[in-house]
């Protein structure tokens, strides 16, 4: 499983009362320890993970959680269509499933459609006006249909809700470079590096022009 399918999970057991993770009776649901097992095999079997839950999805078919894990677990695997199924079947039953909007997001900014993945993103927000990760996926879609304003926009609301994520931080980063605003760029990733930034290389060669966000 990802890191955002598993992070998903966790703040789920974390935070059970929540509509946007769980709306059912636990009779409902995919048992935890299924899910657990689903997550270590999909690190070494994505496929067999899938089919897994599926089979359990059989049997608990209104867990909207399961769907969307399965989304994510599909994505990954570049099965789009699956993915695209999954998160829907996770939204009729949980319209307010975030989790799988931002997922959609994913799908369609892989596909090049950067503006319906914008407009996955603004449901999520919609449902949730704190979800951080949302606001800096935005960042990155508004960048690519050349929106620079509306970047900084939604990386300082992101940054501003959540300023301990990394990459929330980088992506404010290089929306402040496409505006001009080098000073603040700077201070930016020298904080994302020192928080342990993993794609530093990267996000200096965009600085220096080797490549561009719009590629």
């Amino acid at each position: 499983m990802s890191h955002p399918a598993r992070l998903l999970f966790l703040l789920c057991l974390a935070l059970p009362s929540l509509v946007a993770c769980e709306p059912l009776q636990f009779g409902q649901r995919i048992p935890d320890s299924e899910i657990i097992a689903v997550d270590k095999l999909s690190k070494t079997d994505p496929g067999a993970a899938a089919i897994r839950l599926e089979n359990l999805l059989a049997e608990k078919p209104r867990d909207s959680l399961g769907w969307t894990i399965l989304g994510h677990i599909r994505a990954d695997m570049d099965e789009h269509e699956a993915a695209e199924l999954a998160y829907r079947k996770a939204l009729q039953i949980n319209p307010k499933q975030i989790e799988a909007m931002t997922g959609q997001g994913i799908l369609a900014r892989k596909q090049g459609n950067y503006q319906r993945a914008m407009d996955h993103y603004r449901k999520a927000v919609e449902v949730d006006p704190d979800y951080a990760q949302a606001y800096s996926s935005m960042t990155t879609i508004a960048l690519k249909l050349e929106q620079d304003d509306d970047a900084v926009r939604y990386a300082r609301k992101g940054y501003e809700l959540d300023p301990s994520d990394p990459v929330i931080v980088a992506n404010f980063a290089i929306a402040l470079h496409y505006v001009g605003d080098h000073k603040e760029r700077d201070r930016m990733a020298a904080q994302a590096k020192k928080m342990g930034y993993g794609r530093m290389d990267a996000l200096e060669a965009l600085f220096a022009g080797e490549w561009t966000i719009r590629d």
